[in-house]
């Protein structure tokens, strides 16, 4: 099946969220620091600003019609979009941790120091669950490699799901580093793909 890809403005954030919060809904690098009763809802809530900041970046990219999206981050938009997430993020993340989100912070540091900051980052893949399988996550993949490989640069992700590792390696990235993260967080795969010659 092909995938029309295109930017996503700030008016698909909300419903792009929705789709992020049932995607992620069991993945370990956003469950392991949330309260045990948090649900899709409450963590496509936190995806709304994540979505917006990508969005602002002109980084936000979905399947034309829904069904997938991805954020891809140039270089140069990396400090400004971790600007940007944690202005919109506190007030929503203090009612889901136990914390006051201590451990969010601690663990998204951790993640950054493992970032080269100089290569393309693909920050979040999610799929509606009910359309994988569709090829949307492979299109949206190939799409930043894409971006990333015109401007002759690496590109980098960061997956705490043990299955997504052959998947990225099937689409051309190779395992960096793999770690437990702090404070008994969950095993993290750090990847690259090295640019299309």
């Amino acid at each position: 099946m092909s995938a029309n890809i295109v930017h996503a403005g700030q008016d698909r954030a909300p419903d792009i969220a929705a789709m992020l919060g049932r995607a992620f809904v069991d993945d370990p690098m956003i469950r392991w620091k949330l309260r045990a009763d948090v649900g899709a809802q409450d963590i496509a809530r936190t995806f709304v600003a994540v979505a917006s900041a990508h969005a602002q970046l002109g980084s936000l990219l979905e399947i034309e019609g829904g069904g997938g999206a991805a954020g891809w981050l140039a270089p140069a938009q990396m400090d400004r979009f971790d600007d940007l997430v944690v202005g919109l993020t506190r007030d929503t993340l203090d009612g889901l941790t136990d914390d006051g989100a201590a451990r969010f912070d601690e663990f998204w540091e951790w993640v950054g120091r493992h970032s080269t900051h100089e290569s393309w980052y693909l920050d979040m893949l999610g799929i509606e669950p009910r359309q994988q399988g569709r090829g949307y996550g492979t299109a949206l993949v190939k799409h930043g490699l894409s971006l990333a490989s015109a401007q002759g640069l690496a590109s980098e992700l960061t997956t705490g799901v043990p299955g997504n590792v052959g998947y990225y390696e099937r689409l051309g990235f190779h395992v960096v580093e793999h770690d437990d993260a702090p404070d008994g967080g969950p095993h993290v795969w750090f990847m690259r793909a090295d640019p299309a010659i």
